[in-house]
């Protein structure tokens, strides 16, 4: 990469930081990250970004020297089997400009990423730590290291930025999943999350068959749903008042006559990885139960939830169905 490019990378991510208005915690541990997967060689452009890694920069030295040694040592070796040490040495060096060239674009994307989540809500307690958990970093690092794809490298950005905002957002498991996700597996989740409500759960309409169950199958197989053969069912009594979240909506209806509205959870991978796959809109969710439903219920009404407590919500209304 020319200087000028590098500077010009440089810049972006300052803007981008300084433009944040992230919480003292969060810039912290992005700083950290940064120090972590760009290393040390990089030209940091702000007095800020600067301070926020000189700690980080420092605890560093003493595996610097030790790497160091380890080259010294690697290079006497080296010069008794030239030929032999020649190909190991081109193809370390291949391996490794690539892995580094992984790092440093989901990095830049996760900087990007980052921004475009939502705020934390007034009931989330911030994490005061100042960087991610070193194991974390380096199973993370070690799985988002081989991935080349555009697809797979958007997916470590998003987990490397959700962790930045909450840590433990993403579990280890979860990552070895994500390593393991091939674009068929992908593909199918996808299609199971065009009816994720709440981020928890799958509704289901009818009797699971044919080639809409052997992909549930496959999906509880490989770790991210459970319970497909016994859907947990959830009563909406007749006379009640009830409601159905699904993110920041909340759909209101009163119960005609009472239904279940079964569903497939999401095992805790599948959770967390659905976080970051694209899925549909959550008042089309909310809207498909409606009108499923519509025999049952009336009164039917979408609110935008203000705030959360335990089960209970502060919402107000924005359309009527019904």
């Amino acid at each position: 990469m020319s200087d000028d490019r590098e500077r010009g990378r440089e810049i972006s991510i300052t803007a981008k930081i300084d433009e944040t208005g992230f919480t003292a915690s969060v810039r912290s541990r992005l700083a950290a990250t940064l120090e972590d997967l760009l290393g040390a060689g990089f030209e940091w452009p702000t007095e800020w970004i600067k301070g926020k890694v000189q700690h980080q920069s420092q605890k560093n030295e003493t595996q610097k020297v030790l790497a160091a040694l380890e080259r010294d040592a690697a290079a006497k070796i080296l010069q008794e089997i030239p030929e032999l040490g020649q190909r190991a040495v081109r193809k370390f060096l291949g391996t490794e400009i690539r892995k580094q060239q992984n790092l440093e674009a989901i990095t830049f994307q996760a900087v990007d990423e980052l921004k475009q989540l939502p705020p934390p809500i007034a009931e989330e307690v911030d994490d005061e730590s100042e960087e991610l958990d070193p194991d974390w970093m380096n199973v993370f690092e070690d799985y988002a290291a081989k991935a080349s794809s555009e697809r797979l490298r958007t997916l470590w950005a998003r987990i490397l930025a959700g962790e930045i905002r909450k840590p433990t957002s993403f579990s280890r498991t979860t990552m070895r999943l994500v390593a393991e996700m091939d674009q068929s597996i992908a593909l199918v989740f996808e299609s199971a999350l065009e009816m994720l409500l709440d981020g928890s759960e799958i509704p289901q309409f009818e009797h699971l068959s044919g080639k809409k169950l052997q992909d549930f199958l496959f999906l509880e197989e490989v770790g991210l749903l459970q319970d497909v053969s016994g859907m947990i069912a959830r009563p909406h009594n007749a006379s009640d008042d009830s409601v159905i979240a699904n993110g920041g909506l909340l759909l209101r209806f009163h119960v005609l006559n009472a239904f279940h509205l079964e569903f497939i959870p999401l095992t805790r991978a599948g959770r967390e990885i659905a976080k970051i796959i694209p899925k549909a809109a959550d008042d089309i969710v909310l809207r498909r139960i409606a009108e499923n439903f519509r025999e049952s219920i009336t009164e039917v009404k979408l609110a935008k939830i203000v705030k959360r407590e335990g089960f209970g919500f502060h919402a107000r209304n924005i359309e009527e169905l019904t």
